[in-house]
């Protein structure tokens, strides 16, 4: 798929790559058909001199006849135009529906295992806590190959393996399934994540996490619906992690519900990549056009009567209709490799890299932390997450009070730390009990270099109040545990 900017008029016009009036074919005809007006002007000149071959020069008394096939083949065109139009723009709709719902499906998951793991650890299990990252590894693995046969499946549908075979014929859509079966099993191109160098473009190339087993290779070879299997692998996956899930049944299978919705979305751009537009409205509209194409130069001969303008109107009129028809043709089939094609290898990374972003480990230690304050809100202090043996719930060191945006407060605490999951905290004006009493959010931060004691600083509490505080303002803290 070519992305341009449209507001460059001209560079628009010269553009090549992608365009179907620079084609030779087309350009060769429409010059052709110009050079053919050209020659009719000069015999219909040659029998006003009373030339003896002026005779067959043509004539035409009235244009009802050639409006009637030019309207004719006009609305065809435009209709058929429409109607590839809404073809591609279906394809896309129904390929933004698959990803976004397998990727809702595996963020769903990814969220529902981290907090089951997070609760087993708590609890010393181990065993569970490894069983789920185990889960976890390999559904994320299964996810970029279901993807990538998904995206190669499309690009190889019936009607581009049409544009493919030699034999241009048509064939029945049986021909075709006892040709593909009879040809060996092929896997389409891909390559590991780690590996994959971004700065090249290879349409063919899918980035996985993991290439399939001599096992799995061996399994989809014997398949005749591979994305199908690989689903399958996904689902089971899910099942068997229910017993371990702590999540209600009735709010895990939104999961199943996910999947389905993007195999619907896969099914539905199998609809399209597999089921061609209609041969006889095809073939019909080429017969019309060639007609129309052929009678062009007599009609804009004779009614222009001009060597200069005839050409140029048999050129233009030509190459508007033809290169029309050459669009709807483009746009019916949007899976490929051609210019203007879809590009699945592109959609397919997109979403290997939404699964790594989902699943990446700096994600875990960020939702682990007890309250995440916005960055602005937390001057001079660099973030840290501190180990829990490091923490130690109601104990008292010096503090350093420092007053931040917003009536914000920084409490840098000079010793190992305190305040981790336990504490509740309030606020007290000095001199006052009740009058000022504010509760305060907090986070754990590294203290900032001036608030440190002798290097024996551990971290640094950063609070929200829910008041504005005074600069200069004594607080009395309340850390007594829960």
């Amino acid at each position: 798929m070519l992305l341009y900017y449209n507001k460059s008029f001209l560079g628009l016009l010269v553009e090549r790559r992608g365009s179907v009036f620079y084609r030779p074919g087309s350009l060769f005809v429409g010059v052709f058909l110009s050079a053919l007006g050209g020659a009719l002007q000069y015999w219909r000149d040659r029998r006003e001199a009373e030339d003896e071959w002026a005779q067959w020069a043509p004539d035409i008394f009235h244009h009802y006849g050639f409006q009637a096939v030019g309207a004719g083949v006009t609305f065809a065109i435009v209709f058929r135009t429409q109607l590839a139009w809404n073809r591609y723009w279906e394809a896309v709709t129904q390929l933004h529906f698959m990803y976004s719902k397998w990727a809702d499906a595996f963020s769903q998951f990814q969220a529902f295992a981290e907090v089951t793991k997070k609760a087993a650890n708590g609890k010393g299990d181990t065993v569970k806590a490894d069983r789920i990252r185990q889960k976890q590894k390999r559904i994320k693995v299964n996810y970029a190959l279901l993807s990538a046969f998904a995206a190669d499946r499309l690009t190889a549908g019936d009607n581009q393996r049409m544009e493919e075979v030699s034999v241009s014929r048509a064939r029945t859509r049986a021909t075709m399934r006892v040709d593909k079966e009879q040809k060996r099993f092929s896997m389409p191109e891909m390559i590991e994540r780690q590996d994959h160098d971004r700065t090249k473009t290879d349409d063919g190339l899918y980035v996985v996490f993991g290439v399939p087993s001599d096992d799995q290779v061996r399994l989809l070879a014997r398949s005749f619906d591979t994305v199908a299997t690989i689903m399958y692998w996904i689902i089971w996956d899910l099942a068997d992690a229910m017993k371990d899930i702590d999540i209600a049944p009735p709010i895990q299978s939104r999961m199943y519900q996910e999947l389905s919705n993007g195999m619907l979305g896969f099914n539905n751009c199998l609809k399209i990549a597999d089921v061609p537009f209609p041969l006889p409205f095809a073939q019909l509209l080429g017969m019309l056009l060639v007609a129309f194409s052929a009678f062009i130069p007599v009609y804009v001969i004779v009614f222009t009567r001009s060597p200069i303008a005839g050409p140029i109107l048999c050129f233009l009129l030509f190459e508007s209709l033809w290169c029309l028809n050459e669009v709807a043709k483009e746009l019916e089939n949007p899976f490929g490799h051609d210019s203007n094609d879809i590009t699945l290898s592109d959609f397919h990374l997109n979403f290997v890299d939404s699964l790594e972003d989902i699943s990446m480990a700096e994600q875990q230690v960020l939702l682990h932390m007890p309250i995440v304050l916005p960055e602005e809100s937390l001057p001079n202090c660099s973030e840290e997450v501190p180990s829990e043996d490091r923490v130690i719930s109601g104990s008292r060191f010096g503090t350093v009070l420092q007053r931040g945006a917003d009536g914000d407060i920084l409490l840098c605490v000079l010793g190992f730390g305190m305040l981790y999951n336990h504490a509740k905290l309030l606020a007290q004006a000095s001199g006052k009990q009740c009058e000022g009493t504010a509760n305060l959010s907090y986070a754990l931060r590294t203290p900032p270099e001036d608030a440190r004691d002798d290097g024996d600083a551990g971290v640094c509490v950063h609070f929200a109040a829910a008041r504005a505080i005074k600069e200069g303002e004594e607080l009395l803290i309340d850390y007594s545990e829960r």
